[in-house]
């Protein structure tokens, strides 16, 4: 039967820490870059694509049409 050698404890701790810093440092980073190109920059687009076409006067006209929109004239009666 073969003796085990003893673990090496000194600066373990240290080393364990500079090495999860760095790995979680990273998937940091790659989520936030994840998110930017696939949460952030089509979500900009589809509101400056909604925004081109959008009239707030229609829609304005199109609540109030509804019975959405009350006047303060209204509300004091």
């Amino acid at each position: 039967m073969a003796q085990l050698s003893k673990p090496n404890l000194r600066g373990f701790v240290a080393a364990t820490l500079t090495r999860n810093l760095i790995m979680f440092g990273m998937l940091g980073v790659t989520g936030a870059v994840a998110y930017k190109y696939l949460v952030a920059i089509p979500r900009q687009q589809r509101y400056a694509e909604f925004y081109k076409t959008y009239d707030p006067v229609k829609a304005y006209e199109r609540m109030e049409k509804a019975g959405l929109v009350r006047g303060f004239e209204n509300e004091l009666e």
